[in-house]
């Protein structure tokens, strides 16, 4: 039913969809991961003024889980790790893209008849389907399934479509691991379809219409990847035992312009040159020019001569982040902890993402894969959020918009001239000014309010009451705060309040017993400020920790003044407000 609705609106709303599509597009934040079981990298990218730039970023190594663990009894662990990784990255941002390896992922390069993108999502969950291919899920429901489609050849009625597969428990245990770190995982994807997404970043959409290829040379892996507007491949590169173990130490050899060295270079090379010639047949494609290096080795000179050797023709480039992303000064210093730059190319890949809600072309993904369980239901339900959410904001800007148009005609169709016009706007003007200068007087009288009732409870002696006030602000010491006063038989003041130490009560009452204004000073007691004191005292309206920090009270005390009575002293109206305001400083 909800499809049917969302079909309905596509349709009929197309136009308005499309430019709402690309504002929600820009608005929208992800954070990118990269997640193995022995590290994690999480990146958030941000595209203003036509550049990327990483806000964050951080790379986390993890002690690795052991051998008779696995991603389902590490679970805890592994999120555990996320969270820390998260640490490092100041994001509110719970939304995650994430990339896994090659291992956890199965690729299948088909060619099925043309069909609408819903028929063939409907068609891959049907046995049916995978009749004639050579290779086949072992049980499609116990399968998530995400498709590419790379071309299409009309006069054929063909198209080429690469699926990815991932066993459903295994998905769900890596959900569960982000989930449980605090995380939303609204996409999925793997390695080598990331990598190409982060080359978008830097070179272009356009830059597909050659192949772009990626060799990932990797102390666990290497394998070569290649995509262009017409295809998509991967080729696992298989080094033997020996050659490997030899090119660990190369780049502590000192010559490898040696027979021994080209021997085992022309090993590497022709496999990536079959590769290449592959890829070319198949898709028709101009000779392949440029190979990107991926790798997380920390030195490379020596690599890279061995293999320009034996690849002549192409040239060699390892993979610069920065040639295209400006890193913030935080992330910096994470990408240049990395032992080779190239390796982030995973977790960028993954940041460039976007849910997408309403299927705008977007420029910086040219694969959109997603292994996320019910993917198309969570952009429905989005789509759906997002569109309720803009339709409320138009209904309050119409309503506002059309009390602001009808209002005014109303009055114009009443008033008949300019003179009454200008007359009614006056009024208006003289109401909105007297309007101002009441708020303004309300402000004021809301800041003496509180003060108002040491003058009141000293009756008419206004001139003990500026004495008083002038002691308050003059002999309580910045490191007591005064939580309360209380005026008896006219002339006694009951001070209640909090102090860092006894040495400031003390000081206090010896500055009140040297006071003019202050006939006697009595300490009634001074006890310890417990954890209750402190619930009760944040607890009171106007109280707050940054008025009464933690660090600063230890203590509670009472104290009585006697204030002396002032004769023959003229009462000076800007000195008691001036000293109302300082007292009120204090005593907050």
């Amino acid at each position: 039913m909800i499809d049917k609705i969302n079909e309905i609106l596509n349709k009929n709303l197309d136009p308005i969809f499309k430019k709402i599509g690309k504002i929600n597009l820009s608005k929208e934040n992800i954070l990118g991961i990269s997640f193995k079981d022995n590290e994690i990298q999480v990146i958030e990218l941000v595209h203003k003024k036509n550049s990327w730039k990483a806000k964050n970023y951080s790379y986390q190594q993890i002690a690795g889980i052991g051998e008779d663990q696995d991603i389902f009894t590490a679970s805890s662990y592994l999120s555990d790790q996320v969270k820390n990784a998260l640490d490092s990255v100041n994001s509110k941002t719970k939304d995650v893209s994430i990339s896994l390896e090659t291992s956890n992922v199965t690729t299948y390069n088909l060619q099925v008849p043309i069909m609408d993108p819903k028929d063939l999502h409907d068609s891959v969950q049907l046995g049916g389907f995978w009749e004639g291919f050579d290779e086949t899920p072992d049980s499609l429901e116990e399968f998530v399934t995400s498709y590419h489609i790379s071309s299409s050849n009309e006069e054929l009625g063909v198209m080429s479509v690469i699926l990815l597969t991932i066993e459903q428990k295994v998905l769900e245990a890596y959900i569960n691991i982000f989930r449980m770190a605090g995380l939303n995982p609204v996409i999925i994807d793997m390695n080598p379809s990331s990598q190409m997404n982060a080359m978008i970043a830097a070179l272009g959409k356009e830059s597909f219409e050659t192949p772009v290829v990626i060799f990932n040379y990797l102390k666990d892996a290497s394998y070569l990847t290649i995509a262009s507007n017409k295809g998509f491949s991967i080729t696992d590169i298989n080094i033997n035992e020996a050659d490997q173990v030899l090119l660990d130490t190369i780049e502590e050899i000192e010559d490898i312009t040696t027979e021994f060295w080209d021997e085992i270079f022309e090993r590497l090379a022709s496999q990536i040159k079959q590769g290449l010639i592959e890829f070319e047949t198949q898709y028709e494609s101009d000779p392949i020019s440029l190979v990107n290096v991926v790798t997380d080795r920390p030195n490379t000179k020596n690599l890279f001569i061995g293999l320009e050797k034996q690849l002549s023709e192409i040239v060699i480039k390892n993979y610069d982040p920065e040639e295209s992303i400006l890193f913030e000064d935080d992330a910096k210093k994470y990408l240049d902890a990395l032992p080779n730059k190239s390796k982030i190319i995973n977790c960028i890949g993954a940041g460039v993402r976007r849910v997408n809600c309403y299927d705008v072309d977007y420029e910086h993904e040219i694969y959109g894969f997603n292994l996320v369980p019910r993917a198309n239901q969570l952009k429905i339900n989005r789509k759906a959020k997002s569109f309720a959410s803009i339709c409320y904001k138009l209904s309050f800007a119409i309503v506002l918009l059309g009390f602001g148009y009808l209002v005014p005609f109303g009055i114009l169709k009443v008033v008949e001239n300019s003179t009454e016009i200008a007359g009614l706007r006056g009024v208006l003007n003289e109401v909105s000014d007297k309007e101002k200068l009441a708020n303004a007087y309300r402000t004021k009288v809301d800041k003496l309010d509180s003060k108002v009732f040491i003058v009141k409870a000293f009756g008419t002696n206004k001139k003990s009451s500026a004495h008083l006030i002038e002691s308050l602000a003059s002999n309580i010491p910045d490191k007591i705060r005064v939580t309360s006063f209380k005026i008896s038989n006219g002339k006694t003041v009951i001070i209640e309040g909090v102090s860092k130490d006894d040495a400031s009560v003390i000081e206090m009452t010896n500055l009140f017993s040297n006071s003019p204004s202050v006939e006697n000073v009595k300490l009634d007691n001074i006890v310890g400020f417990t954890e209750a004191d402190k619930g009760k005292l944040y607890s009171e309206p106007g109280k707050n920790k940054e008025a009464f920090p933690n660090e600063m009270i230890s203590k509670k005390f009472t104290a009585s003044l006697a204030m002396r009575a002032v004769e023959g002293e003229k009462f000076n109206n800007e000195k008691i407000y001036a000293g109302l305001l300082a007292a009120s400083k204090k005593r907050r």
